[in-house]
């Protein structure tokens, strides 16, 4: 939940495969509307296939759903899907920020208070997620 601000106040750092290969899902990013991953290609959450708006309103809570493989990343909020996305033949790397103290995995926000609440981390069954379910 973002509990006071207007940027993104839940981004979420995460590996890909390795723990040294690592992406951000950004919540609410640049003025408070963006969802997207930064860094694929060189493209910030806000520039690239993931990125998308969302409207946030402080004080309400966000079931976000990201399920990760090395090959695709699936973003949900609320139940509907902001984005799929292979990851072959993609370059991942971070943002060039202070973001990158929260690798391998940890949350972050920006000129926001945040809250997160029922954390849950599993591994994904076999197959639960294909990159062949989406066009490259």
């Amino acid at each position: 939940m973002r509990v006071d601000g207007n940027d993104f106040f839940s981004a979420l750092t995460f590996p890909v495969g390795k723990p040294d290969k690592c992406v951000t899902l950004v919540t609410g990013g640049w003025g408070g509307w963006t969802v997207g991953v930064s860094t694929l290609n060189h493209a910030f959450a806000n520039e690239n296939e993931t990125s998308s708006s969302f409207e946030f309103k402080s004080g309400r809570w966000y079931r976000f759903v990201l399920q990760v493989t090395p090959d695709c990343l699936l973003c949900s909020i609320n139940g509907k899907q902001q984005f799929k996305v292979g990851l072959k033949d993609k370059q991942l790397a971070m943002h060039p920020s202070e973001i990158q103290r929260c690798m391998p995995l940890g949350f972050a926000s920006y000129q926001t208070t945040g809250a997160i609440r029922n954390l849950q981390i599993r591994p994904l069954k076999q197959g639960e997620l294909k990159p062949d379910e989406f066009p490259e």
